[in-house]
């Protein structure tokens, strides 16, 4: 693979002394030495000749007097000037008669230097030596002399040593945009539509230079935002880009989420936040634009985050770089000299550990116990808090660090508002490629598993460093997080049993950004069937019913114990109609809960018969599962 010919001019870097050649710099060092040399044996008075002195005397008289600027004078050439020509400097001559030497006769003689000014030059040699040597040592060794001053003030210099700087060091040359994309994405449709995103976002970067940050005239955002001029901008850009490209079929943007078909023919479906963390913006804090690209044969409404062929996220700051999923990794590209797009990280690597964190929402620590122990442990342990309040600069860190957890969980005053296909898919791709994790902050599952049926879907989230992501899972939603709720714990009593259903119906309720509902009065969680249930029965039930709520959140269910029975909806006293009437009221107080309307009584014939008496059991799985998929379509979700 080729690679640029030179290196940006912004990437070079102090690397120690100058590179001229030591011979040169030793070169100038002798010349000095030899002037001083010259000047200590021509100046020290003593029986030495002057350039301008007799050889009579030392204390003959210099051009400087009177009388011998009259002799010099006096054997210039006549120019033809009528002004008379400057004194000019003429060879010393040999002896003339009379006390003071005279510009007749060639100078022939003059006395040796002393002993004392011959140590003095030997000294002055010795000296520029030392000077030239350590000059040639501190060449060579810049960086290890660096390093050591480091080291010795690392341990008490103000609170420098937890700062975490960049690891990455200048390279003779950078990768292309295209050089990367041909190399690492196999699909050609993949890399034309990224480099039209990013081609935007170079727009986007240019806009955000020249723009000030004032509020739109036209307020256009469904959720009651403030729209500022840059984010209409941003997203007048992304837009032009949608409807002009070839490749994508639909798109949607966070300003307004409606999915609305750009070109019939095209192959993707694209949706992005145009500009992310308007709120910070007029601070001139960094923001983004965050992408998410699905295939048509998946489209976005219906999939999961897994399902996207790429993600794309850029950061706008005192540079503008991007973050790329391709087939084997994340890469990082730095807008450069004529907006050209260069690799400045490739296959970046998220480490498992991380003294990093990014707390968002944390007024929910005044609910949430586990959150506030949470918060309490990263300080108590000396994490180093990098939090900006945009999404994207406070999980972009990750990567740049290559350590890092940014953790927004839900609670019933403070719900979860990030959206899962403008911002939360498209960064846990990047994650999860290298080598982080995530967690929808609900179940402790993978963000990247959430089923996106609604185009402003909500939820909570936590993404970063894998060890801390499992802390966040453990400490917040407790230990049964990153499997399916067990909602027939064999040591679990009643009460407990009803807290923790009640707990999760508010935080799935917040999830999905419908207000939960209240505590019910003391009762049993799930509807009971008829008064000769029995223990082991409702136990089943109860297995049964986890089973389908987990499969209703996209989660994977526990597997029943071998120890249970089939399960028994019905029990022996009660009839079908009563079974319908009961399944009805639980339907219109499920759908209550969640804030939605129930869904309208089915007729008799569509009852749902859990216990058909010519019914196979596959049969019955495959029928609860149309009935759950067309029940959740029924609510909306």
């Amino acid at each position: 693979m080729g690679s640029l010919s030179e290196v940006p001019r912004f990437y070079h870097t102090y690397t120690g002394p100058s590179k001229e050649p030591v011979a040169s710099q030793m070169g100038k060092i002798c010349l000095a030495v030899a002037a001083c040399a010259l000047a200590l044996v021509a100046g020290t008075s003593g029986t030495h000749t002057s350039l301008w002195t007799s050889t009579a005397t030392t204390r003959a008289p210099t051009m400087a007097t009177p009388a011998g600027l009259s002799a010099v004078a006096g054997s210039i050439r006549p120019t033809g000037h009528t002004a008379a020509a400057a004194p000019q400097p003429a060879p010393f001559v040999g002896p003339a008669s009379g006390p003071h030497r005279s510009p007749a006769t060639p100078f022939s003689t003059a006395s040796a230097p002393s002993a004392a000014q011959w140590a003095w030059v030997a000294g002055l040699a010795c000296w520029s030596a030392a000077l030239a040597a350590a000059a040639l040592w501190g060449r060579r060794q810049p960086q290890v002399a660096m390093m050591a001053y480091a080291g010795e003030k690392a341990a008490g210099y103000g609170a420098s040593h937890t700062s975490f700087y960049t690891s990455a060091t200048a390279k003779d040359s950078y990768a292309t945009l295209d050089e990367i994309l041909n190399a690492k994405m196999a699909d050609e449709g993949v890399r034309v539509v990224t480099r039209q995103v990013l081609d935007a976002c170079v727009k986007i970067t240019e806009a955000l230079r020249v723009n000030l940050v004032t509020v739109a005239d036209a307020q256009n955002s469904v959720f009651g935002d403030v729209q500022l001029g840059v984010d209409v901008i941003a997203d007048d850009l992304m837009w032009g880009m949608a409807r002009s490209s070839s490749l994508v079929r639909e798109a949607a943007s966070e300003e307004e989420p409606v999915m609305v078909e750009t070109n019939p023919y095209g192959r993707f479906t694209i949706c992005w936040d145009p500009l992310d963390g308007s709120s910070i913006v007029d601070n001139n804090w960094a923001v983004g634009t965050i992408v998410g690209v699905w295939d048509k044969s998946t489209g976005m409404l219906g999939a999961t985050g897994r399902d996207q062929v790429t993600s794309i996220v850029v950061l706008y700051g005192p540079r503008t770089t991007a973050l790329v999923a391709c087939d084997d990794g994340v890469y990082e590209f730095t807008c450069g000299e004529g907006n050209k797009w260069f690799a400045s990280r490739e296959k970046i690597q998220i480490k498992q550990e991380s003294k990093v964190f990014s707390p968002a929402n944390l007024r929910a620590c005044q609910e949430d116990q586990g959150y506030a122990n949470l918060v309490n442990y990263w300080k108590q342990n000396k994490y180093t808090l990098r939090y900006t309040g945009g999404l994207v600069p406070d999980v972009y860190q990750c990567f740049t660090k290559e350590m890092g957890v940014f953790s927004n969980p839900t609670s019933k005053a403070s719900p979860a508002k990030l959206r899962v296909a403008f911002e939360v898919a498209p960064f846990a791709l990047l994650v999860e490629k290298a080598g982080g994790k995530t967690s929808d902050a609900v179940t402790g599952g993978s963000c990247l598993d959430i089923r996106i049926n609604g185009v402003d879907q909500r939820t909570a989230g936590c993404f970063g460093s894998a060890n801390e992501v499992d802390r966040f899972n453990q400490m917040v939603l407790g230990g049964s997080a990153g499997s399916a709720p067990s909602y027939a714990g064999a040591s679990e009593t009643d009460e407990q049993r009803r807290a923790r259903l009640i707990r999760a119906n508010q935080q799935y309720a917040a999830s999905l950004g419908a207000a939960p509902a209240p505590a019910p009065t003391p009762a049993p969680a799930a509807p009971q069937a008829g008064g000769v249930e029995s223990d082991e029965q409702r136990r089943a039930r109860l297995i049964q019913a986890n089973q389908q709520y987990a499969a209703s959140l996209g989660a994977a269910p526990a597997p029943a114990p071998a120890a249970a029975p089939a399960p028994s909806y019905a029990a022996a006293a009660e009839s079908d109609e009563e079974r319908r009437a009961r399944l009805i009221q639980a339907n219109q107080q499920y759908a209550a809960s969640l804030g939605a309307a129930p869904a309208p009584a089915p007729a008799a014939a569509a009852a749902p018969s859990y216990a058909g008496a010519a019914e196979s059991d596959e049969e019955r799985r495959a029928r609860l599962i149309r009935q759950q998929q067309e029940y959740a379509r029924s609510l909306g979700h």
